[in-house]
C-alpha cells in the first residue's frame, strides 16, 4: 500500500494503474492459490520463472487404533 501511494505522490503512475495493478496482483495470487499442481510458473519482466511447490501437511492428531483381538 505503501509503494502505491508514494507512486501516485511522485506523479509516476495514475490512479488506473494502480487499481489495475493490484486486481492484477489479486487475481494471480488467488489463481496461484487455488492451483493444485506441484508446478509454479511466475511472470517476470524480462522472462519468467519456473519452481515446484511442496505442501507439508501435519499429521492429523487423531489415531485410529487397532486391537489386537485373539479370538
Amino acid at each position: 500500500m505503501f509503494d502505491m501511494a508514494a507512486r501516485m505522490k511522485a506523479h509516476r503512475h495514475c490512479f488506473t494503474d494502480i487499481v489495475a495493478g493490484a486486481m492484477v496482483g489479486a487475481a494471480s495470487g488467488d489463481f496461484a492459490h487455488r492451483m493444485r499442481g506441484p508446478l509454479v510458473l511466475g511472470l517476470l519482466p524480462g522472462g519468467f520463472d519456473v519452481g515446484l511447490r511442496e505442501l507439508f501437511r501435519q499429521p492429523s492428531r487423531v489415531t485410529l487404533r487397532k486391537e489386537w483381538n485373539p479370538g
